[in-house]
């Protein structure tokens, strides 16, 4: 019988976004604890720091700060990552913002920033990680539509 646990994750490479606060700070540190190597991606410097610290080991870490709708420089960055740190092996997408405005309230910019912040930038993201050398057998979390997308092109519900 094999005791190793299933959720251990030494040796893997997570890149999270939204890792400064939140749910995506939550997943930081339970896969820090879990073994992970994190990259961070996040808009606060100071708060991804905060969120570097909650880890057991702090240096085996690194965090960027990085605007989603950016996405030349989000791309830039992540090909930094990869070649200082090697190939990303997940991604957890947690960066978003909730606005709640009453509808006569509601602007095109406001939409657009909306959608590119939660939906374009998220998906920019993984598509780069996808479609590139840049992550080995990807998995990707996106717990707003609780779908994990391997690398190998086939797509699982998470329950």
């Amino acid at each position: 019988m094999n005791n190793q646990d299933p959720y251990q994750l030494y040796g893997r490479q997570i890149l999270i976004t939204g890792a400064s606060s939140g749910i995506g700070r939550a997943c930081a540190v339970l896969f820090a604890g879990r073994g992970a190597s994190l990259c961070l991606l996040g808009r606060d410097e100071t708060r991804l720091h905060e969120t570097l610290s909650l880890t057991d080991m702090p240096n085996k870490h690194c965090s960027v700060s990085v605007d989603l709708t950016d996405y030349k420089c989000v791309a830039d960055t992540v090909r930094e990552l990869v070649k200082e740190r090697g190939p990303i092996s997940g991604i957890v997408n947690c960066a978003g913002i909730s606005t709640t405005v009453p509808l006569n309230a509601t602007t095109e910019e406001k939409m657009d920033h909306f959608i590119r912040t939660n939906v374009i930038g998220p998906l920019s993201l993984t598509c780069l990680l996808y479609t590139s050398d840049a992550a080995d057998d990807l998995l990707c979390v996106d717990p707003g539509c609780r779908r994990l997308i391997k690398k190998k092109k086939t797509i699982h519900h998470a329950h």
